[in-house]
């Protein structure tokens, strides 16, 4: 019995000991994927500034053209904006994380400044959600309403503030171009 107690002691204090020594460092997963965090970063940026500038090439097409009544730009405004916001939400959220991924690697000040843009361009976003597209939907509710002034200004404000965003975007993703090696030594 005193045998077999002792033994569990001793297996006890080594595993503790090796648990102790070889535990997972969240930190090593992150300095060695800084790269990948990177390259995440300058993917999703680049493929919300195509998709934003692809979006409103097809859009202005379309709100210009005058074979499509009033209506039935109303409509497509009303079904097509939300992907547009969703799709926009997924990407700048998908690289400020990994914005924040690189930042924690990198362990530098100038790291953290595609983390502040990219938040500060969601935030734009969000905002242009919540306050601008939402009352401009009520008032093209039901479709085929006449255009206000409060469209007009409206839907002014919502292009510059698409527009920072989208600049914003841009500039988060060359600040996290930036890649602080150290010169090789020959």
């Amino acid at each position: 019995m005193f045998l077999a107690i002792s033994d569990c002691r001793f297996l006890g204090r080594f595993t503790l000991t090796f648990l102790r020594r070889n535990r997972p460092n969240p930190s090593y997963f992150v300095y060695k994927n800084k790269k990948m965090f990177r390259t995440v970063v300058l993917m999703a940026t680049a493929a919300w500034l195509g998709a934003a500038c692809l979006f409103v090439a097809a859009g202005v097409q379309e709100v210009t053209s005058p074979l499509i009544d009033s209506a039935t730009k109303d409509v497509l405004v009303s079904r097509r904006f939300p992907m547009f916001y969703l799709f926009g939400f997924v990407l700048l959220g998908t690289s400020s994380l990994a914005a924040v991924g690189r930042a924690l690697a990198e362990k530098s000040w100038f790291a953290w400044l595609p983390v502040v843009v990219l938040a500060f361009a969601s935030g734009l976003m969000a905002y242009d959600y919540a306050q601008i597209y939402q009352p401009l939907i009520e008032l093209i509710t039901p479709p085929g309403n006449e255009r206000t002034e409060t469209f007009t200004a409206l839907h002014r404000l919502s292009t510059l503030i698409n527009m920072a965003g989208l600049a914003l975007t841009a500039i988060g993703c060359c600040t996290s171009l930036s890649d602080k090696q150290k010169p090789a030594v020959h």
